[in-house]
């Protein structure tokens, strides 16, 4: 029997214990197909907390600073809704799209899905990950512009809650009786070209429609944050005397405030005044 092609592919890696656990268990090089097998398993536990898995390897520990590129693509898609203390959803607000519905976009590439701990489609909650093969390593600057396009891609299903840089991902498990709804799949075909997507992920950020007058996008924020925020000075109003005069006069702030937060990590580390001072 032959091996598929990129079963044996070299990838980075990472497992940690649980989500309160800053230090791997293990990092280091594995093989694609270990990725593919390691989703394919399911832990049966009431709980969500549990083993999590980062596409790359750390030097230390899972934070932004530590990690120089990611080897594999983790994107989740996640319905929205009022949760109890647990995380399971009670209430939807917003369904998630299943995977029949957004498959047609990677079907070329090579992937694998797994539902994630509350997926119940009987009650409307779709939840799932997708785990994706790259063509080489994405660097960090690469990162948001390539999820932009898969993003486009795939509906715009992603949570863009979950695009930080240094993002690792529950391995598959749910509760015991919601065992019948777990899926798990595997799609053969070729690995992402991360430069094609970065390209067409950059022109979506560039083109994006300005919002608040002349606000840039996220990858353009950074640097026009100082400019525009001496527009304030020059207005007679400095310091500014609300927070929606801040606003008026920071691009950056306004693009935040539209899209409820949902920015990377990396606009916030360059625009916030206090990042410098977290240890990330």
């Amino acid at each position: 029997m032959t091996m598929p092609a990129n079963a044996s592919r070299r990838v980075g890696a990472s497992i940690f214990a649980n989500k309160s656990s800053p230090e791997p268990l293990k990092t280091g090089s594995v093989a694609w197909s270990s990725v593919v097998a390691t989703h394919a398993k399911r832990n049966l536990r009431p709980n969500k907390d549990g083993p999590l898995l980062g596409g790359y390897v750390t030097a230390g520990k899972r934070r932004n600073a530590d990690i120089s590129a990611r080897s594999v693509i983790q994107l989740d898609i996640d319905t929205e809704g009022k949760k109890d203390p647990s995380g399971r959803i009670v209430t939807v607000t917003k369904q998630a799209l299943d995977l029949t519905h957004i498959r047609s976009g990677i079907d070329a590439y090579e992937w694998c899905a797994a539902s994630s701990h509350w997926h119940e489609p009987q009650r409307r909650v779709i939840k799932y990950r997708i785990t994706m093969l790259p063509d080489r390593d994405v660097q960090q600057v690469e990162w948001e512009p390539l999820l932009e396009a898969l993003d486009e891609d795939l509906g715009n299903s992603l949570d863009r809650s979950a695009w930080q840089w240094s993002q690792a991902f529950y391995l598959p498990s749910c509760p015991p009786e919601n065992e019948g709804d777990a899926f798990f799949e595997h799609n053969q075909g070729v690995p992402l070209p991360v430069d094609d997507f970065v390209r067409r992920g950059k022109k979506i950020l560039a083109d994006r429609p300005a919002l608040a007058g002349s606000n840039p996008s996220p990858a353009t924020a950074p640097a026009a944050l100082a400019s525009n925020l001496g527009g304030a000075a020059t207005s007679g109003d400095y310091p500014p005397s609300s927070a929606q005069k801040i606003i008026k006069f920071c691009p950056t702030l306004a693009y935040v405030e539209s899209v409820k937060g949902a920015v990377s990590e990396r606009l916030w580390v360059t625009t916030h005044p206090l990042a410098t001072r977290v240890n990330l």
